[in-house]
């Protein structure tokens, strides 16, 4: 009996050990996709700016266009 309990007992310490492991995983695996999504987000405002600048050249051209046929 004493060696059953023993062996449930290192099953359990084995199972945490995994889950240790897991939950360190999972953590790296946050961190990850927190980087990920901060870099997504400096992409999509990046591409707001250029957004915005190709609006003002474009509104350059066009008055250009005008002048240049007024």
């Amino acid at each position: 009996m004493a060696d059953s309990l023993h062996k449930v007992i290192e099953n359990q310490r084995l199972d945490i050990k995994k889950l240790q492991k897991q939950t360190t995983e999972i953590g790296q695996l946050n961190t990850q996709v927190d980087q990920q999504k901060t870099k997504l987000e400096q992409q999509t405002t990046e591409l707001g700016q250029q957004k915005i600048q190709l609006a003002q050249q474009k509104a350059q051209l066009e008055q250009q266009k005008a002048q240049l046929q007024g």
